[in-house]
């Protein structure tokens, strides 16, 4: 990872990184073969898994006032490798069952990117009082794997909720 900040003034700063990652596979990933407990999915693993590398890019900003805090960041991370559960299709393109009541899924691996951003707002009338805003966005974006296209349906990837939001009101005694 190398990074820079700029304060552009007493209360304001910019920052920008860029990291480099690494993964490897878990056990789970490359020998579950079973249903997974709570959740009625049936997963099966992939010997074949290569380990994750990324590549992240980052940019922010910050702005530091006495009664109001705001933050905002953006990164962009572009994956090789990335493991993640696949629903297993069956040959009529409906859900495939091992085992009754649980749907089947295989951990899969695909180029991906994973873009978005947060913005944080902190207002604090008095010291002691914080009322804390968070938003933030996740898109995970399937860029394909040994050569097969990415459909519509495919295009993002699974379980990545984009959108989140936090708010936090506090008082420190």
């Amino acid at each position: 990872s190398v990074g820079v900040t700029y304060n552009v003034s007493e209360k304001t700063a910019i920052k920008f990184n860029v990291a480099r990652g690494y993964r490897a596979p878990n056990i789970a990933e490359i020998s579950a073969n079973g249903v997974h407990p709570g959740t009625n999915i049936y997963q099966i693993g992939n010997g074949e898994l290569k380990p994750e590398f990324d590549l992240q890019e980052d940019l922010g900003f910050t702005y530091q006032a006495d009664k109001l805090s705001l933050k905002a960041d953006l990164f962009n991370n572009d994956i090789s490798h990335y493991s993640f559960n696949q629903r297993v299709s069956s040959a009529d393109g409906g859900d495939s069952v091992v085992v009754p009541g649980n749907q089947t899924f295989k951990f899969q691996q695909v180029r991906a990117r994973l873009y978005g951003g947060s913005v944080d707002v902190d207002v604090h009338p008095v010291k002691w009082f914080h009322f804390e805003n968070t938003l933030s966005v996740v898109y995970g974006l399937n860029k394909g794997g040994k050569g097969e296209p990415v459909t519509d349906s495919s295009r993002y990837l699974p379980y990545i909720a984009p959108w989140h939001t936090v708010t936090e009101l506090s008082a420190e005694m």
